[in-house]
C-alpha cells in the first residue's frame, strides 16, 4: 500500500462491529496504530454507514482517504502477493523424457528428435503472453492468432516454440498482390532456367540424388549459376521432363506434408479470395482439397495431414496501411487470438539486461504464478561495461522517444526491434574500442533522433536525453 511510512495512525468511520474488528486487526498486522479522532489519523478509512459528506471533508484536510471497498481490495492484493511470492518460480519450459510441457501444460512434439536452438528472445511479460497462447493453440489443436504493433516477437515466438519442440517452421507472409498459387501451389515450365532453376532445385532439394546437390553446392559455394551442361546433367539425372509443365507444392500444402507451424504473416493484407481457401485449414481437424492439382485431399481418409499441424496467423491493426478487417466468421475460426502488449518501461529495461547479462526476467502470469525462461549466455556482453543504470537510461529513452514519435502505426515509430538493433550497434562500437559515449550518441542520433522531420521534435528528443543522463545529441 502505497505511503506506507507517512500513514502510521489510522481511524475507521462507519463500519459495522465485525468489519471493525476485521479491519483493524488487519492494520495493526501491518505495523500501524488506531486512534480515536481524525485530527490524529493519518489514513481514514470511510465504512458503507458513515455520512455521505465526510468524504469530501477528509480529503479537504489532505488527510489520505480511502473507502471500505477500497482498502478491502488492497488488502486482498496485498495477500495474493505474499501467497505467490512464497511459491518457486517455474520453468516456461520443462522436459520429461519425450515430453514437453509449456507453462506447466503437455505440448505435442516430435520424439526422439532434437530441439533446434532457440533464437534471442527475452522473455519479458508481454513475450511470455504470447509463447503461452501458442502453446494453448498447439496443446488443444486450435488456430491462434496474434495481433499487434510491429516488433513486439509475434513472428519470433513462433521460431521459439517450433525450436522447443523440434518442428520445422513454414512462414508465409502475405500482401496485397498475393496469389492463391503463391499459397497453395502452381504450375511451372518443366525445365526452368537460370535464377527459376536455381530455387526450383532448391524447393525440391529433397528428392535430388547425391551428385545432383554436389552439383548445386559447387555453383552455390562459387557464387555463381549453373552453366548449360551442369543444368543438363541434373535434368537428364533426376529424369526431369523437359517438355510442357509440371507442378510445384505451395509453402501451405509443404507444411500439411510435413507439419509443424504454419505461419501466415500479416493475414489482413490478403485478398477475401485467399481467406476464403483458408476454411477447411482453421477446422479442428484441419482438411483441404488441392483443386488445382489433382484435386488431392488432406485429411478426411485422404493424404494424412502430418503431425503435429498448427497454425497461427499474425497481423498488425488496421490502422497500419492497407491492412483490412477481418470478417466475425474468419475471426470465429481462430479460438485462441491474443492482442500483444505494447511493452512496458519495466519490459524494456528487462530487454537491455538480458542482452547485457543473459539474465531473464521473472513474470507473473495471468493464472497467478511466476514464470521465466532459463538463463543463458548473454547476446550483446559487451554492454555490461555500460553499467545497468546507463543501460536502463537507454532502454526508458526508447519507450519515450517512441511516444514523442508518434503511435504504433507511424512508419517512423520505433519498435523494440529499433531498441536492439541501436544496442547491437553500440556493442560492436565498444568491442572496437570506441568510447562508451561518443558510441551511445553516435547510434541513438542514428536510430532516433534521425527520424523526427520537425525542428521541435528533434528539440524533445534532446531534451529527452539529457532529462535521462543521456550524452548530448547533436546534430550530425
Amino acid at each position: 500500500m502505497k505511503n506506507e511510512k507517512r500513514n502510521q495512525k489510522f481511524i475507521l468511520v462507519g463500519m459495522s462491529g465485525e468489519d471493525r474488528r476485521s479491519f483493524s486487526r488487519q492494520l495493526q498486522q501491518l505495523g500501524r496504530s488506531e486512534v480515536k479522532t481524525i485530527a490524529a489519523a493519518d489514513l481514514v478509512v470511510i465504512g458503507r454507514w458513515a455520512r455521505p459528506e465526510l468524504l469530501e471533508e477528509c480529503r479537504c484536510e489532505q488527510k489520505w482517504t480511502i473507502t471500505q471497498e477500497e482498502l478491502a481490495d488492497r488488502l486482498a492484493t496485498r495477500a495474493e502477493r505474499l501467497e505467490v511470492e512464497k511459491e518457486p518460480v517455474r520453468s516456461v519450459l520443462e522436459r520429461d523424457g519425450d515430453t514437453v510441457r509449456i507453462f506447466g501444460r503437455p505440448v505435442p512434439s516430435r520424439s526422439g528428435i532434437e530441439p533446434g536452438p532457440s533464437p534471442m528472445i527475452c522473455g519479458d511479460r508481454p513475450t511470455l503472453l504470447i509463447l503461452q497462447a501458442l502453446a494453448t493453440g498447439m496443446e488443444l489443436g486450435m488456430p491462434v492468432r496474434i495481433e499487434g504493433p510491429t516488433g513486439t516477437a509475434k513472428s519470433l515466438a513462433c521460431s521459439v516454440l517450433a525450436g522447443w519442440l523440434g518442428l520445422p517452421v513454414h512462414r508465409f507472409n502475405f500482401s496485397t498482390q498475393t496469389e492463391l498459387g503463391d499459397l497453395v501451389g502452381k504450375f511451372i515450365p518443366a525445365a526452368p532456367k537460370g535464377r527459376e532453376f536455381f530455387k526450383f532445385l532448391e524447393e525440391n532439394r529433397q528428392g535430388l540424388s547425391g551428385l545432383s546437390v554436389a552439383v548445386l553446392e559447387k555453383a552455390h559455394a562459387e557464387h555463381r549459376e549453373l552453366t548449360g551442361a551442369e543444368m543438363d546433367f541434373i535434368l537428364n539425372r533426376e529424369g526431369v521432363d523437359t517438355k510442357g509443365w509440371q507442378w510445384t507444392d505451395g509453402c501451405l500444402v509443404r507444411a500439411l506434408r510435413q507439419g509443424g507451424l504454419f505461419c501466415l504473416d500479416e493475414l489482413n493484407l490478403a485478398s477475401s479470395a485467399v481467406l476464403e481457401r483458408l476454411n477447411p485449414l482453421l477446422e479442428n481437424p484441419p482438411t483441404f482439397t488441392l483443386w488445382e492439382h489433382q484435386a488431392e485431399c488432406f485429411g478426411h481418409g485422404g493424404t494424412p495431414v502430418a503431425t503435429p499441424f498448427q497454425i497461427v496467423a499474425t497481423m498488425n491493426s488496421v490502422a497500419y496501411a492497407g491492412r483490412q478487417a477481418l470478417s466475425p466468421a474468419l475471426l470465429a475460426r481462430f479460438p485462441v487470438s491474443i492482442h500483444s502488449e505494447v511493452a512496458s518501461e519495466q519490459d524494456t529495461c528487462a530487454l537491455a539486461d538480458y542482452l547485457a547479462t543473459g539474465l531473464q526476467p521473472t513474470v507473473l502470469m495471468p493464472c497467478g504464478r511466476r514464470f521465466k525462461l532459463d538463463d543463458g549466455e548473454a547476446p550483446m556482453p559487451g554492454l555490461s561495461r555500460l553499467g545497468q543504470s546507463l543501460l536502463h537510461s537507454i532502454a526508458l529513452y526508447h519507450t519515450q522517444a517512441s511516444a514523442v514519435l508518434g503511435d504504433g502505426a507511424s512508419a517512423d515509430t520505433p519498435s523494440r526491434r529499433t531498441l536492439v538493433e541501436c544496442l547491437r550497434a553500440v556493442h560492436v562500437d565498444l568491442q572496437q574500442g570506441q568510447e562508451a559515449e561518443a558510441a551511445i550518441a553516435s547510434r541513438m542520433r542514428t536510430f532516433y533522433l534521425n527520424r523526427a522531420a520537425e525542428v521541435p521534435t528533434r528539440s524533445a528528443l534532446r531534451q529527452l536525453a539529457k532529462s535521462l543522463g543521456l550524452p548530448a545529441l547533436r546534430a550530425a
